[in-house]
């Protein structure tokens, strides 16, 4: 429907589906058509409010004024619309929302001796980590799931929902405060790793092996699509 939409009215650029409401969040819109136009050089806000307005088309006015190379007149206008659904960061715990939430999705690979290249096993562990934590939730690499939810429900599913995210990124942004209370994410983990297989299913029918691989011994290693051929001759 979106695609459909900004075809009919013939825009060439990429369009964001904000279903998480991340970057609505960050660049504090609060009400249903509210707009924002953002310097893209300094990535500062420079209008917010109404696209048009008694016969005005703010939007459009700020937009020019970018183009030029200037700043709008009005810097802000008031929306009398619905408003979006707001995450307070007074009301957000560390010990009761956000380390939970580490926990059960982060924690089965971030900890001692497993896959991940960091153990979240403190709160100091997550401040030290908070910006890296911030991109990457974001960016919607971590937690590695890309199953599609459009395409149904799937088990075994350790994305962060949408209220997890937006609990997370308010949470960080608000500077990552400790507040009271015990430290869910230290140890002992009684969650089973990762790469575990479940004692339940058996021995496996089959056993796939991949190359060898080298991995560098600092900086950022991207992420690898390994294909191999599988033994079943059916679906």
């Amino acid at each position: 429907e979106l695609m459909a939409a900004a075809d009919r009215l013939g825009l060439r650029f990429p369009v964001l589906m904000d279903k998480d409401q991340l970057v609505a969040g960050v660049l504090g819109l609060s009400r249903v058509t509210e707009a924002a136009v953002v310097r893209s050089s300094d990535f500062v806000t420079i209008y917010r409010g109404a696209v048009n307005e008694n016969g005005r088309d703010f939007l459009a006015e700020a937009v020019a004024a970018v183009n030029k190379g200037g700043d709008p007149d009005i810097f802000q206008t008031q929306v009398q619309m619905p408003r979006l659904p707001q995450i307070s960061t007074g009301d957000l715990s560390y010990a009761r929302d956000i380390a939970p939430i580490l926990r059960a999705r982060c924690a089965r690979c971030h900890r001692p001796r497993d896959v991940a290249p960091f153990a979240l096993t403190s709160y100091s562990e997550v401040q030290s980590r908070a910006s890296a934590i911030h991109h990457q939730v974001m960016s919607g690499n971590m937690p590695p799931w890309d199953a599609d939810p459009e395409y149904g429900q799937f088990a075994d599913n350790f994305a962060l929902t949408s209220m997890e995210k937006r609990k997370l990124i308010a949470w960080l942004r608000a500077g990552a405060p400790r507040g009271d209370g015990p430290d869910p994410l230290e140890p002992p983990f009684d969650t089973p790793p990762f790469y575990g297989l479940p004692e339940s299913l058996g021995e496996p029918d089959a056993i796939l092996t991949i190359p060898v691989q080298a991995i560098k011994a600092t900086g950022i290693e991207p992420y690898r699509t390994l294909q191999v051929r599988s033994p079943n001759t059916s679906d």
